[in-house]
């Protein structure tokens, strides 16, 4: 118990770091992107010969409208949702009443002229007695107009579920950088968060005891007529035009989905796929994780006695690789792209044109270890300590050229502008 209690009170810590700054590398040309620093302010780069500090705080989700003019955000306590214009940096508050945390992340329609975004709901009473992971949650359509009124689209059906492992403070970095997190109100860190309106329905996380497969919810159906799709896929992308997905299949193969008639391909890979990238032609990007060692066996053998003697609970600190790999769909060859010793990639952006990867990478806990040593403290005191641990930083891989470009650290949560991207580009 102590060591659950303990772990769990570290895991937190670093949620609360003192330092708030983001390092810009020098002579680097940032996209136009939105950004978070360590207390969830919102962040504006790219736009504008310096970056921009906005008011707005407690930002729970963010995304683009896909002609790049306006940017969703939410926030607060209680949750608003808002509307910034990237012309004139304007803000305006919309319509969405929050009386519950929301439950997946907000996207916009195909079209740009209307928000999607699910929340409220409760339990799923018609789940067998005992089965408390089930629950609905309303699925709203809101048009951007001034004064509009959400309107109620659907439902979707989900569960919040883990493997019940205690989290480092790196899964937690980790899991928020991928919206794994408890930041849509989940009870406890779950699965990967999606929610799509797709010209065949709503495509949403469905989550089934720690997964984050994707279910298809027809519209005008009633809710038991979900559609499991092929594969039980997770990490699903979408295609431009929504009328495909990639994923990882539960076999572990690379599937890709007709949304339209449900038909299916599946690719085999030699390695585990956990995020996937894709613009809808024949190459999916994706990440690896390798575990490499436990990190405590780095240390020297008096170092080793002192964190036993410290911290007896704490046995084992994972040590990861990561890499970027290519799978071309059309002769089913892999090719790798990027590694690195780090603890994981939190983010994989691909830019519209396919000449560039953006990606968030979480770094191992050496110095989450290097802290514990310098400011060693009683189980009991641990809750009132700083502890920190590396910042996650972004970088550009460049498909053309494979040159590697850190654009900054203590990037949190970053979405990239893609269409004033490439209008920079042209």
């Amino acid at each position: 118990m102590i060591r659950k209690f303990s772990l769990l009170a570290i895991t937190i810590l670093f949620l609360f770091l003192s330092s708030t700054k983001i390092l810009i590398a020098r002579d680097i040309s940032y996209p136009p992107m939105a950004v978070l620093d360590m207390n969830g302010q919102l962040w504006l780069y790219g736009f504008g010969s310096k970056p921009q500090r906005t008011t707005i705080s407690n930002v729970v989700d963010m995304a683009w409208s896909p002609d790049g003019t306006s940017l969703a955000i939410l926030s607060g306590n209680p949750m608003t949702l808002q509307l910034l214009d990237a012309t004139d940096m304007s803000v305006r508050q919309l319509n969405a009443d929050f009386y519950d945390y929301p439950r997946f992340p907000i996207s916009f329609s195909q079209d740009g002229t209307r928000l999607i975004y699910a929340a409220n709901g409760g339990m799923n009473d018609s789940r067998s007695p005992g089965y408390w992971l089930g629950y609905w949650a309303e699925v709203f359509s809101l048009e951007l107009k001034v004064d509009a009124l959400p309107e109620e689209i659907g439902y979707v059906d989900y569960d919040n579920s883990t493997n019940g492992e205690m989290p480092f403070a790196a899964d937690l970095m980790y899991w928020s950088e991928s919206n794994r997190d408890q930041g849509y109100g989940a009870d406890q860190p779950g699965f990967d968060r999606f929610l799509l309106e797709t010209p065949f329905g709503i495509l949403h996380t469905r989550g089934i005891w720690g997964g984050g497969v994707v279910n298809l919810f027809k519209y005008g159906s009633e809710r038991k007529d979900t559609i499991d799709l092929p594969g039980h896929p997770e990490h699903v992308v979408a295609s431009p035009d929504r009328t495909h997905i990639v994923g990882v299949s539960d076999e572990g193969t690379i599937v890709r989905i007709n949304l339209q008639t449900l038909e299916s391909e599946s690719f085999s890979t030699e390695y585990f796929s956990q995020l996937l990238a894709w613009s809808g032609d024949e190459n999916v990007y994706y990440v690896t994780r390798n575990h490499r060692k436990n990190l405590l066996d780095t240390l020297s053998d008096s170092q080793q006695n002192i964190f036993r003697q410290s911290y007896p609970y704490i046995t084992k600190v994972p040590m990861y690789d990561v890499q970027i790999r290519v799978l071309n769909l059309e002769d089913g060859k892999s090719k790798l792209l990027y590694d690195a010793d780090a603890y994981a990639i939190g983010r994989l952006m691909l830019s519209p044109d396919g000449k560039a990867i953006f990606f968030t990478q979480i770094p191992n806990m050496r110095s989450w270890i290097e802290n514990l040593f310098r400011f060693p403290q009683p189980i009991d005191e641990f809750d009132s300590h700083y502890y920190k641990m590396g910042k996650p930083t972004l970088y550009k891989l460049s498909l053309d050229t494979s040159r590697v470009e850190t654009i900054g650290t203590g990037f949190y949560r970053a979405v990239i502008n893609f269409p004033a991207y490439t209008q920079q580009r042209d």
